[in-house]
């Protein structure tokens, strides 16, 4: 399983790649900064670089939560209303 470390305003979280960053977290500005094999790994990484506080899970929800709302920045996920028909399905009336 790979793994990757999330930060903003020098806070890390670790967690597993699978789980992306939400939302909320990319429009607040986290970008990923490293990926691993390990989590082990990472962790030691990031605890020896002073610049960066490594987070739990709980204390990293806490603090983006604590964020002001980036903005009103529209959602890039649209659904598109056509609907594609067959030769069969049409809307054609039978005479």
């Amino acid at each position: 399983m790979l793994f990757h470390a999330i930060y903003l305003d020098n806070n890390m979280i670790v967690r597993p790649v699978v789980d992306g960053i939400t939302e909320i977290e990319w429009l607040h500005g986290c970008r990923c900064w490293s990926i691993s094999q390990s989590q082990f790994q990472l962790k030691t990484q990031i605890a020896s670089d002073p610049d960066f506080n490594l987070l739990t899970f709980e204390e990293w929800s806490n603090f983006i939560s604590s964020l002001d709302d980036p903005g009103n920045v529209p959602s890039n996920s649209f659904r598109s209303t056509y609907v594609k028909r067959d030769k069969w399905d049409s809307d054609r009336p039978i005479h």
